[in-house]
């Protein structure tokens, strides 16, 4: 697993290389043989990230990166650091993916925002509860699993089964989780139970799932109803159909006209900028 692990990282510059070449039509130059350097226009869009502000440079900049990122997922890391076209999955007929789901490290920007407001924790999965409960189950998700195939709405949850020994709460939560099994056959004993029927809504925003299903795809999942448990390989597994979900592209609400008029006509890149030295400068 290390071993495939580390090939992945390593591929990727490649695809993300083969990928800005083909939208952009122009080949960064690298500047110690190694790393590919990223351009920004000048000072003003360092500035701009550096505030927050959404400048038509900065958007432009956001348009392209998460262009490029997408499109470096139509390509395959084959070795000596060659990247080769593949063909993706584009049939929405049938919607099949599986999504990490993860804490979210927030920024030093945003963890200096919140000095004297520490504690709250964000998660790539998002729950609305029906009632209260002692649990966040976004805290111990794992994985999802979608299945949406004529009609029906499918998800698998994975969490482990095993405390985590860092997280006190682990273990209740975990012995919460198993209580699932016995009470799958009656509803009234899977009501009682603090986990099991209390989620309203599950939503998340897809980030290199699997099966190419596009990245910032934000799916909302509506009033689901438990339907299994399963436990095996140090994983336990909770599958859920759904009365309905709604999804939306969100890639849509980041386009740049001026971005994509710029890759349409195959417009040079402009020069290399150093932004470290430049962070120096704005720090002294």
């Amino acid at each position: 697993m290390g071993n495939i692990f580390k090939n992945l990282l390593y591929a990727l510059p490649f695809g993300l290389k083969a990928a800005d070449e083909e939208i952009a039509g122009s080949t960064p130059e690298a500047t110690d043989g190694t790393h590919i350097q990223k351009q920004v226009e000048n000072k003003s869009m360092l500035n701009a990230l550096l505030n927050g502000e959404l400048t038509q440079e900065v958007e432009e900049l956001r348009y392209r990166t998460y262009e490029v990122a997408e499109k470096s997922r139509d390509y395959k890391y084959v070795g000596n650091g060659t990247a080769v076209k593949k063909e993706r999955n584009t049939d929405r007929t049938v919607i099949r993916f599986s999504q990490e789901s993860k804490l979210i490290v927030a920024s030093v920007l945003e963890e200096l925002s919140r000095v004297g407001d520490y504690g709250i924790e964000k998660y790539s999965t998002d729950f609305e509860y029906k009632r209260f409960s002692r649990f966040k189950i976004e805290a111990y998700l794992k994985m999802i699993d979608v299945l949406i195939k004529d009609g029906v709405i499918q998800t698998k949850l994975h969490f482990n089964s095993e405390p985590n020994p860092y997280n006190a709460n682990s273990a209740p939560f975990i012995n919460e989780l198993k209580r699932i099994k016995d009470a799958i056959v009656s509803e009234y004993a899977l009501n009682r139970n603090e986990i099991a029927n209390v989620i309203e809504t599950m939503t998340f925003i897809t980030s290199n799932a699997t099966n190419d299903e596009p990245n910032l795809m934000q799916y909302k999942f509506i009033s689901p109803k438990l339907t299994d448990y399963e436990e095996s390989n140090g994983e336990i597994i909770l599958t859920y159909i759904w009365d309905s979900y709604e999804c939306e592209n969100l890639r849509e609400k980041f386009f740049s006209a001026s971005m994509a008029e710029k890759y349409a006509n195959k417009e040079k890149k402009d020069i290399i900028y150093d932004m470290s030295q430049n962070i120096s400068e704005k720090n002294e």
